[in-house]
């Protein structure tokens, strides 16, 4: 069973991350250039406008307080006052047509974040970043990257290459945060759709939104498919566990790409979604480490 959350109706919603301290869904509406915050009861939303496109957010250890990824750079956004973002990064992507897409954090707080190539070439990178490092490139030669996700044993970083198909393995160690040689974990047909965005249960399966496919599946850590989970909109984005408990699985869709005729077929395109019945619980986000 799935049900829609609220009336909003997003371009391109992304990011999805339950902020524990707040109490509420944060997310991105990527090229509307939107923060939004979302009560997951009342469906109420709250948006704040960036400077540039928005692919990601993370919270930090204050309340209110923010990571975000702008087109150009990582950036620190304070939702309770009226300054602009304040700039932490802006050494990548550094690529012409390039641009911030996805990002998590592992338990050590470093953000791992990737990028894509808006002219649909080869230029996206995998990077990770904390205050006293910078910026280091792990990985290039991506066409869009999504996920990145840590498996809940930390032994493994895994990141999607949405045009190619493919969800790829690192090996992945948290004492000095390096990654091994990749591997692919997942590969998909035409018919399957796109890999977007993903995160982890508590059981260590991997929760995958299809862009394309109107669907999330879970698949656990042999890649066999376990659930299929239908969503009432063809370009699902992004999957997240909410909640005090963490059991709300929530799911991001988008209207981009979408005809007038598509849009009147699935007229809940672009909305928020909660798949019910899954059975699974999801874990806490660690804070971004940026003081």
């Amino acid at each position: 069973m799935i049900r829609i959350i609220g009336m909003s109706r997003f371009e391109l919603g992304e990011g999805l991350v339950w902020d524990a301290l707040a109490g509420r869904l944060m997310m991105t509406d990527i090229l509307r250039g939107s923060l939004v915050a979302v009560d997951l009861d009342s469906g109420d939303t709250r948006s704040w406008p960036m400077p540039e496109p928005i692919g990601w957010v993370l919270p930090s250890a204050a309340l209110h307080r923010y990571i975000v990824g702008l087109r150009s750079g990582i950036a620190l956004v304070d939702t309770a006052a009226t300054a602009a973002p304040r700039w932490l990064n802006r050494q990548f992507p550094g690529i012409a047509g390039s641009r911030l897409n996805d990002a998590c954090t592992d338990s050590a707080g470093r953000i791992w974040l990737g990028s894509l190539d808006s002219g649909a070439g080869i230029n996206g990178r995998l990077a990770s970043f904390t205050p006293q490092h910078g910026i280091r490139i792990h990985d290039t030669g991506f066409g869009v990257t999504n996920g990145p996700v840590i498996s809940p044993d930390e032994r493994h970083l895994y990141i999607s290459d949405t045009m190619r198909r493919v969800v790829y393995r690192y090996p992945f160690s948290r004492h000095d945060g390096t990654l091994g040689k990749r591997k692919a974990f997942l590969r998909f047909d035409d018919a399957d759709g796109y890999p977007d965005g993903m995160c982890f249960d508590q059981a260590g399966n991997l929760w995958i939104a299809m862009w394309a496919g109107s669907r999330v599946i879970q698949v656990d850590r042999h890649g066999r498919v376990r659930q299929t989970r239908a969503v009432p909109a063809p370009n699902v984005t992004n999957v997240c566990f909410c909640g005090p408990s963490y059991d709300r699985l929530l799911v991001s869709t988008a209207t981009l790409e979408m005809s007038l005729v598509d849009r009147a077929a699935h007229p809940d395109a672009g909305g928020l979604f909660e798949i019910l019945d899954h059975g699974s619980r999801g874990l806490p986000t660690t804070p971004a480490h940026i003081e």
